[in-house]
């Protein structure tokens, strides 16, 4: 520890910011957004549906049953916990963007590519 002034600032507090798990809480619900973006047509999209909306339902649900069981002791519990998901599904999930954006870009058309509103 060091002292400031009158304040004893510990490296646990100095380091950790309330904010970062807030972070990753809004980068889970854009997870959920992008899951209404691939309309399923074949496997690899349902997947990505699959992936990202189970990614949203992982962190907040992380987030509920370590509060049920730690209360207000959280502490760096949440944010690993979030962290490990959140990173997670970005890597399975850029893999299988590549795929579906690859074959998308062989067909030459921007038709082929995922649509909120399919028609």
């Amino acid at each position: 520890m060091r002292r400031n002034d009158d304040h004893v600032i510990s490296a646990k507090t100095a380091s950790s910011s309330p904010l970062r798990p807030f972070g990753y809480i809004m980068m889970s619900i854009a997870f959920l957004f992008a899951a209404a973006v691939f309309a399923g047509r074949d496997r690899v999209e349902r997947t990505l549906r699959w992936l990202f909306s189970s990614g949203f339902l992982l962190a907040v649900g992380s987030l509920i049953v370590l509060s049920l069981l730690y209360g207000n002791d959280l502490e760096y519990r949440f944010e690993v916990m979030v962290i490990l998901i959140d990173w997670m599904v970005l890597i399975v999930s850029g893999v299988l963007m590549s795929v579906v954006f690859k074959r998308a870009g062989r067909d030459g058309s921007t038709s082929s590519f995922p649509q909120c509103f399919p028609s």
